[in-house]
């Protein structure tokens, strides 16, 4: 909103404007109460902050923290970082050290399957080009461990390549809002170009890929439903964000919910795969089956 000269005085009721997102593009509405006490901020139909306003006390300092320069830096990935690194037969990881991430890709007889995302549109676009320039063959599946959006924020990408997409019941209402040509017109992505139509097909339980990938939707006490991605053969199991393994120290939380949904599964990984975090937080994000045992096992 632009206050011009002549509005100098008035009464501000609300302001509007519109916000790009990494999913898709919104109206943002603040509006202001009649009296000074109460503001609220609406994105699209939803309202996400209320503030009530009591009287005022002073306070000697105001602390600001200095932030994180990595952390809050914008999720934008370079073209130089996607290499390919095959950590299995026929299994490619894309690591992405400028977001702590991984993107994985799945060659099979009859195509491609993509797992995971990378934040928005615009990396995704970066990254389905180069998978086409890498091996020549088009993306026929793609999924994500869960609607976060730093996992669902590429699917428009693969929607545009032509990909069904696979996902749990709950995300189906996310995926066709973002879907469409117009959802995320401020940033010129591949489905602006390609309108393409929306492929979409839900995973109750389970799902297999040929025979070289199983999609299990499973518990995991960080979203309500949820992807574990499992390649019988090499025994490799991508557990999302689901394993924060530090050496030597049990598994808690998440962590301790893996360890119980890959027995209930009968799963017998001789290496497990975490998307995120690639750094930091003192994790190793590639972990043995061995050293699983040691840090499920229950502390003497």
């Amino acid at each position: 909103m632009i206050i011009r000269p002549a509005d100098k005085g008035k009464t501000v009721v609300s302001l509007n404007r519109n916000r790009a997102d990494d999913l898709f593009d919104v109206a943002e509405q603040i509006a202001y109460a009649r009296g000074p006490d109460r503001t609220t901020v609406r994105v699209g139909d939803r309202s996400v902050a209320e503030f009530v306003y009591d009287k005022g006390a002073p306070i000697e300092k105001v602390e600001i923290p200095k932030g994180d320069e990595r952390r809050d830096r914008g999720h934008m990935i370079e073209a130089r970082e996607i290499t390919f690194t095959e950590i299995a037969p026929h299994l490619f990881s894309i690591d992405l050290a400028s977001t702590s991430s991984r993107v994985f890709v799945v060659e099979l007889a009859e195509g491609l399957a993509v797992l995971e995302g990378a934040y928005n549109a615009r990396n995704g676009d970066l990254i389905a080009r180069a998978i086409k320039e890498r091996f020549g063959k088009p993306v026929r599946w793609h999924a994500f461990s869960h609607l976060h959006g730093q996992y669902v924020g590429s699917a428009r990408s693969f929607i545009a390549e032509g990909a069904t997409i696979l996902v749990p019941k709950t995300t189906v209402p996310l995926i066709e809002k973002m879907a469409p040509k117009f959802a995320s017109q401020w940033h010129g992505d591949a489905q602006m170009k390609a309108a393409a139509p929306l492929k979409l097909e839900t995973v109750e339980r389970s799902r297999k890929l040929e025979d070289v990938l199983e999609i299990y939707n499973v518990p995991s006490e960080h979203t309500d439903e949820y992807f574990l991605f499992w390649f019988p053969g090499p025994k490799v199991l991508l557990t999302g964000d689901l394993l924060f393994y530090r050496p030597g120290k049990p598994l808690t939380g998440r962590s301790k919910r893996l360890c119980q949904t890959i027995e209930e599964l009968g799963l017998q990984p001789e290496r497990l795969v975490a998307t995120w975090p690639l750094d930091g937080y003192g994790t190793k994000n590639v972990v043995t089956g061995e050293e699983l045992k040691a840090a499920c096992a229950p502390a003497p």
